[in-house]
């Protein structure tokens, strides 16, 4: 999996082009918070490390930074129509929740060269 490739899936996990919106530079940040030690043992920005993240706590940050969106807005009642904005924090907390409970804490999984799923779903993979 490239970076561009990760860009991508972390775009999908997090719904980032629905509202509140992550921007590209959010995208990017998560991502490379999520570096992890590679299949070799070797930590990130190492000379020879290679791209390794945990793309599940890369969701669950970037679900935070979309819930800190959501946190400061108040549900509306106008009209006889009601907006519940505090719903979009909740949801936000839950998809949190559920990513960060997917997180892989002490084994190292690659799934460079390969086209199966992992990446999506074991948590860490070398890009």
């Amino acid at each position: 999996m490239t970076l561009g490739e990760a860009t991508i899936e972390m775009t999908s996990m997090c719904a980032a082009e629905e509202f509140p919106q992550l921007s590209p530079d959010e995208i990017s940040r998560v991502i490379s918070n999520a570096s992890r030690r590679d299949e070799y043992g070797l930590l990130p920005y190492s000379s020879g490390w290679t791209p390794t993240y945990d793309l599940d706590a890369a969701a669950a940050d970037g679900w935070r930074i979309k819930a800190a969106k959501w946190a400061g807005r108040i549900d509306i009642s106008e009209s006889g129509e009601r907006m519940s904005r505090s719903q979009g924090h909740k949801m936000a907390m839950e998809m949190v929740k559920m990513y960060a409970g997917r997180r892989v804490s002490s084994s190292s999984m690659s799934t460079a060269g390969s086209s199966d799923y992992c990446g999506t779903f074991c948590g860490i993979v070398n890009i």
